[in-house]
């Protein structure tokens, strides 16, 4: 089998799948850089594949943190702006999962950091409803472009679910100083 950095004990339902497109979205999910390069360099076009709920490669890569993977991925034409059929980004999902290096990444390369999903829920929001994520708050909250006041469609802010899920809420405090925090 192939080296898995993040996932070494695997069962039954883990067991890497026979189609291409699938494996990639496997590998990149485990985080097997050899097998990525091999799919990718047998056809470039399939970087962008996404399974029957939208998630690309770069999305399972971004999600599991794997920074090496992910700028594989971006050098060999993943869509940084890709599209879940929720409309999240792999902005969205290194967010949720605290890679605030995975989050860089995709922000380096041009990731809209306020970007929303359906239920207009963007990357802050994801980091904001989560109570291990300060690492990507502190990266979201210093981009220049970042909106602190768009809603989900729940009426929440990012700060309002801060404040609801995590300790982190004085963070929004320190960015925008009119926030009041209580």
């Amino acid at each position: 089998m192939f080296d898995t950095d993040k996932h070494s004990s695997e069962s039954e339902d883990e067991a890497e799948p026979e189609n291409v497109q699938e494996k990639l979205l496997w590998a990149a999910y485990k985080g097997d850089t050899r097998l990525i390069e091999r799919i990718i360099s047998n056809d470039r076009t399939i970087v962008n594949f996404s399974d029957a709920e939208g998630y690309t490669a770069l999305h399972r890569a971004s999600s599991e943190g794997y920074s090496e993977v992910v700028q594989m991925l971006l050098s060999c034409g993943a869509d940084v702006h890709a599209r879940t059929i929720d409309w999240w980004t792999p902005l969205h999902c290194a967010c949720k999962w605290n890679n605030a290096a995975v989050a860089q990444l995709l922000l380096d390369n041009g990731a809209y950091v306020n970007a929303v999903s359906k239920g207009n829920v963007t990357p802050l929001h994801a980091a904001a409803s989560e109570r291990r994520t300060r690492d990507v708050l502190v990266l979201l909250l210093n981009q220049p472009n970042i909106d602190m006041s768009i809603k989900n469609n729940s009426g929440d802010t990012a700060y309002d679910l801060s404040k609801r899920h995590n300790s982190n809420a004085e963070l929004f405090k320190l960015v925008a100083p009119h926030i009041s925090i209580s």
